[in-house]
């Protein structure tokens, strides 16, 4: 199911990004998969948000764009936290899947299964 879906912009307060890239494909550089969701999320640059002649990570946007068939439609099952969460480590997903991004891994030396990506502003490559 096509979705006309919402700009999700990154958090300019907050000091990254946290995602799982194993919960995540690239379908191409403007579209990944949020694999235990099926959703599709586009990522692109809002060229009216840059303000230099550089990128920088605020300038990025997602906006779900596709929910696979036989999912749920996104207002019966993803709330508005889940979505802006999703929204955003699409974004930097998306970016280090195509080269311009270089997470940094957040580790849990007593609890493995917690260590989580974490891109920090403001360092694209």
């Amino acid at each position: 199911m096509d979705i006309d879906g919402r700009r999700i912009y990154p958090d300019p307060d907050a000091d990254g990004i946290e995602y799982e890239p194993s919960e995540w494909q690239l379908c191409d550089k403007h579209h990944v998969r949020h694999v235990p969701t099926h959703s599709v999320f586009e990522v692109d640059v809002d060229r009216d948000r840059m303000t230099g002649k550089y990128l920088d990570i605020e300038d990025f946007f997602a906006r779900l764009v596709h929910v696979c068939d036989g999912q749920y439609a996104p207002d019966e099952g993803l709330d508005e936290e889940t979505l802006v969460f999703l929204g955003r480590g699409a974004i930097a997903f998306n970016l280090q899947a195509i080269g311009l991004w270089k997470p940094q891994v957040e580790r849990y030396p007593d609890r493995p299964e917690h260590n989580r990506m974490k891109s920090k502003y403001p360092k694209p490559s």
